[in-house]
């Protein structure tokens, strides 16, 4: 009975963060949502009654998280491509996890405290109002935002969810006199479960062995708390080592490990500097969790680079620290200091990994749990009303943080433009807005925003994608050729995205061997990308090869891309192999999906006419007329056709 105040306190909390994240739930998929689900044909055709199959085959272009996957797959099942569905499970995976902080919050707090009270009661009832603060201060840290609003977030979620879990059962099973060996499987399941949701989880082994080392057997030798830990910490470690070794073996066969993130400076300093300055940064958005951005440029020179730096020095100081003090005695704030660096440690290029940022708010997902404890537990060192009062405060500010940055998540645009905004020399993160700008045909604009990079070869190759793009709008390829040779042949930084971009450009400029090329590099990485399977069918086809082209459209369309466009195509690379009831069907089934996409009905009908099928043929003529008409389009080849129709045929006039 006497926690039930603090667990409703608790809940409260979390209800009200919950409901500040309801304007992202009108998000849309974004960026990498599209290569896990949207455009992943290996997870669509995985059998949904078999999740067993999961645990042994990839699907997914980049890492072997078959946890999350599974995950998707149910959504998949459930919602199609309705990302409303995909976001409501991302906020209830939310909601249940914080759930488990609370538990483990308790849990550890009981764990290192038992030794202040000898009240059962007392020690509890403290415990639990760690734990709420805990709870209250995790769930509303806007930080968790890019992990709950973005789809491709749910890998935080699910390995947040089940570290939370793991931690639970470790620090019960201390605290327990049976069954200790039930929960410390739990826990090693668990622990499993989160690795294969996310494999930046792993430090929680670590984490547990500090734990361990914080039990209630205090009056032994340093070195026989140690070899208990470690020995009730072995199993965990086992886990993480087979799950390191695991994720490095297929890191290195797709893009995620590298030698290098980015072709480009983006440190700012020397190679050791770079896990300080990360920490630095993650750091500050933990302690001050304002102007957040997707892109945090971590080359920005002066005064915001070496306080990055300084701040990254400090906290390994403290961390430090931290560790000497739970060696020599219990410290709920220290063992909460550790476990935010511990956790830190897999995002600090220490083994190099691939990602558009060096410093993202998810990566905060779990360190946020230990710099919420330790956070809580130095309040719980004041007096009552201090404590309360600082943890009401700190949660409105984080939750009002946390509800404006949920808006920006409400839109693709606002979050590009608003990263643009805070980011504005930053080369990935104008790449982004360029890209919006330019689809927009806001030609000056990009090129404003491509002026204001500050690397010299980005600007150069920012600015002369801006004027390809501009020349091919206009449709003057003469001009647009040059420029888009240029790109192909220039080295540039290793984006997802921009390759293929300037291979999509060079296919409209008629460069479609280098086209060509770069969508079968691509595609060896990530065979999972349908658009990119679907350009390599174009390119393929304006080379004459038209039964390769025939596949990979195919296999686009059977991938989810199906747009009436990619059915048209089709249908004319089987009408020229000569494969016309195959040929017959795709067109069908493009007019199904779009009955105004005109072209594809055209097309049908010439190939009626060549199969004597008049009346057919007819009918379809006037209907790709009609919808001609409709969109504003030029008629004069349908009616060509009709006319010599009637004049050959009178009778069907």
């Amino acid at each position: 009975m006497f926690l039930r105040k603090p667990a409703l306190t608790a809940f409260a909390a979390v209800a009200l963060t919950l409901l500040a994240y309801t304007p992202s739930l009108n998000g849309p998929f974004f960026t990498d949502d599209h290569a896990y689900v949207v455009a992943n044909p290996v997870l669509r055709a995985m059998p949904i009654d078999k999740p067993w199959r999961f645990f042994y085959t990839r699907t997914n272009p980049f890492e072997f998280l078959p946890v999350r996957d599974l995950s998707f797959r149910i959504d998949m099942a459930l919602f199609e491509n309705e990302p409303l569905g995909y976001h409501l499970h991302n906020l209830f995976l939310y909601a249940l996890g914080c759930f488990f902080v609370w538990l483990a919050g308790f849990a550890i707090s009981k764990v290192v405290l038992r030794s202040r009270w000898d009240d059962d009661i007392v020690l509890r009832n403290q415990c639990a109002w760690i734990a709420t603060a805990t709870v209250a201060l995790f769930v509303a840290h806007p930080a968790h935002v890019e992990s709950v609003a973005w789809i491709s977030g749910r890998k935080d979620l699910l390995s947040g969810l089940f570290a939370a879990v793991s931690l639970w059962l470790f620090a019960s099973a201390i605290e327990r006199t049976g069954h200790i060996k039930l929960f410390r499987a739990g826990s090693c399941l668990f622990f499993l479960l989160a690795v294969l949701s996310k494999a930046t989880v792993l430090p929680l082994a670590l984490v547990t062995f500090l734990l361990g080392m914080s039990s209630r057997d205090r009056e032994r030798s340093t070195y026989h708390r140690a070899k208990n830990a470690l020995l009730a910490a072995l199993p965990l470690l086992a886990v993480a080592a087979g799950a390191l070794t695991l994720h490095v073996l297929v890191g290195t066969q797709t893009e995620v490990l590298k030698e290098a993130p980015f072709g480009l400076d983006e440190t700012g300093g020397p190679s050791a500097a770079v896990p300080l300055k990360i920490l630095g940064y993650l750091t500050r958005i933990a302690l001050l969790p304002v102007g957040l951005r997707l892109i945090y440029d971590l080359g920005e020179p002066g005064w915001v680079s070496v306080a990055a730096y300084l701040l990254g020095s400090i906290v390994v100081v403290g961390t430090a620290t931290a560790l000497w003090i739970l060696v020599k005695r219990r410290s709920l704030v220290a063992l909460g200091v550790a476990a935010f660096t511990l956790f830190c440690l897999p995002f600090l290029q220490l083994v190099p990994f691939k990602t558009w940022s060096l410093a993202s708010e998810r990566f905060l997902y779990l360190p946020l749990l230990g710099f919420a404890l330790a956070f809580a537990a130095l309040l719980a060192q004041q007096k009552p009303r201090i404590a309360v009062g600082s943890v009401s405060v700190v949660f409105a500010l984080l939750l009002g943080a946390t509800f404006a940055r949920s808006r920006t998540w409400a839109s693709t645009d606002s979050l590009i433009i608003e990263n643009q905004r805070r980011s504005p020399h930053q080369h990935l993160a104008v790449e982004f807005y360029i890209d919006t700008l330019v689809n927009a045909h806001r030609y000056e604009e990009a090129t404003e925003a491509a002026q204001r990079v500050r690397n010299d070869r980005a600007r150069q190759v920012l600015e002369r994608y801006v004027q390809a793009r501009a020349a091919v709008d206009r449709g003057d390829l003469t001009a647009a050729a040059p420029l888009v040779h240029w790109l192909s042949v220039t080295p540039k930084w290793d984006s997802r995205i921009f390759d293929l971009q300037i291979a999509n450009l060079a296919l409209e400029v008629g460069m479609t061997e280098q086209a060509a090329t770069v969508y079968r590099s691509v595609l060896e990485q990530r065979p999972f990308e349908v658009t990119l399977r679907y350009n390599l069918g174009l390119a393929l086809k304006q080379l004459g090869q038209k039964e390769e082209a025939a596949k990979e459209i195919r296999s686009a369309i059977d991938g989810g891309f199906r747009p009436a466009g990619a059915w048209n195509n089709l249908g004319l690379l089987y009408r020229d192999l000569g494969r016309y009831s195959e040929a017959e069907q795709a067109f069908l089934e493009g007019l199904e999906n779009e009955p105004d996409h005109w072209h594809a009905a055209y097309n049908l009908a010439r190939m009626y006419l060549s199969q004597a099928r008049v009346s057919d043929a007819r009918r379809w003529l006037i209907e790709a007329r009609r919808h001609a008409r409709d969109a504003g389009d030029d008629t004069s080849a349908v009616d060509a056709i009709l006319e010599q129709m009637d004049s050959e045929i009178p009778e069907n006039r």
